[in-house]
Parts: structure tokens; C-alpha cells; sequence
């Protein structure tokens, strides 16, 4: 269900699935793909029960589920006042990446314009032409490729208040689920991230941190209820 989402809090690397059998009975658990392959010495094994998260995922769904339906322009205002600074970072960002990609292949054309002009005069020999030219083509294609992801990046990233909207709707719908499937996983979240266990004052915690889609980290929105 968890495939691919799941982070380890130290290493970021993916936490693999495993079937754990204590007593005679199997427990379902997730635990550090880098140390399940490399030991201790690359990271420590940050395991956490299926059931466990599975539960706190969709407590969290839930709550706010229920912030959602309460109010859902509020939620929407409050999402996009958080992430603002986030996003214009991020359309910045994008906004480069198309111009910097842009001027790549405006500078290409002159190159190999001034290439080919420079071949007329006899002034480079034809293998280095080919080559030459070979090079800024397949530079160019690549270029061209890249941009056409560029520009819908910072489409999409223009878009986050419909984005923003659309989210909210959907996990307002959650708030009657009794329990979770991959679909309503992969709609509302990007990455969940598993820390270490760890203890204090003698009772262990666990860190279990949500990024969702478009909207990024909702922890901070809890104090509001």
C-alpha cells in the first residue's frame, strides 16, 4: 500500500516491506531499505509496524478531513498563506530553468549557423563538422525535451491555488473512511517520513511525518483546531 511514499528520516532511503514471524506469529512491518542491505554501519533500522501507521496516516486524513469540512475556504486561505512563500520560490525557480533553456537554444542555432558558415570558408574540416554539429543537435533535442517538462512545471506550480482547492476537496471526503487504500494514498500524499524509535522520559515515540500533494506539511495547522 505504502510502496514507494515511505522515507527514512536519517538516510532518505525508501523503507522496504517485510514479514516479521515472533512467537510463531507474522507481524507486517516497514524498515530502512539501507539498512536492511548494508547493516548498522550505513544507517539503524527505523522500524515501524503496518498496522501502526496505518493508523496514524488515517487518523491524520481524518483530522483534517473534519478542519475541511468545517471550513473549507478557511483551510484553502490558511494552505495557500503557508506554502506562498514556498511556491513563489518555486515558480521563480522554474521561471530560470525556461529562460536559462531558452537562451541554450537561441545561442545553438547562432553556433551552429556561424559553424556552418565557418565550414563554407574552408576554416573547420569536415570531420570536426559533423561532429561539432552532431553535438549541438543532440544538445538542442535535449534542450527542447527538457523545456516542454519546464514549462508544464511551472504551469502546474502557477496553478497551486486550483491544485490547493482540488486537495481539500478530496480529503473532506475522507473524513467518514474507516480505512485506507492505495488510491486515496497516492490522490493525497507524496512522501511519509520514519524516524528512529526513540524514548522519553521511558515511553518510545516515533516520528511520522506526511508531505502531502500540493500542499506540503500540515502539522503546523493543528494547533488551529
Amino acid at each position: 500500500m505504502f510502496s514507494g511514499m515511505l522515507r527514512c528520516k536519517d538516510c532518505n532511503g525508501l523503507m522496504a516491506y517485510n514479514v516479521k514471524v515472533t512467537d510463531g506469529r507474522k507481524y507486517f512491518v516497514y524498515r530502512c531499505s539501507t539498512y536492511a542491505n548494508n547493516g548498522r554501519n550505513a544507517c539503524s533500522v527505523h522500524m515501524i509496524h503496518q498496522s501502526e501507521l496505518e493508523m496514524a496516516v488515517l487518523d491524520d486524513l481524518k483530522y483534517h478531513a473534519t478542519i475541511a469540512k468545517s471550513d473549507e475556504q478557511s483551510l484553502i486561505e490558511r494552505l495557500m498563506s503557508a506554502n506562498a512563500s514556498t511556491q513563489q520560490k518555486s515558480v521563480k525557480d522554474y521561471k530560470k530553468r525556461v529562460a536559462d533553456a531558452q537562451n541554450r537554444i537561441a545561442e545553438i542555432d547562432r553556433l551552429s549557423k556561424g559553424l556552418f558558415e565557418e565550414k563554407i570558408k574552408g576554416n573547420v574540416p569536415e570531420t570536426l563538422f559533423k561532429n561539432m554539429l552532431a553535438d549541438y543537435e543532440r544538445e538542442q533535442s535535449e534542450l527542447k525535451e527538457n523545456l516542454v517538462i519546464l514549462s508544464k512545471d511551472l504551469a502546474d506550480c502557477e496553478n497551486n491555488a486550483n491544485d490547493t482547492a482540488a486537495w481539500v476537496d478530496k480529503i473532506r471526503k475522507c473524513i467518514d473512511i474507516d480505512f485506507l487504500t492505495r488510491d486515496v494514498l497516492h490522490e493525497l500524499i507524496d512522501t511519509i517520513t520514519i524516524s528512529e524509535s526513540y524514548k522519553v522520559d521511558g515511553k518510545k515515540y516515533q516520528d511520522i511525518t506526511i508531505k502531502y500533494r500540493f500542499v506540503g506539511y500540515l502539522a503546523e495547522l493543528k494547533e488551529c483546531s
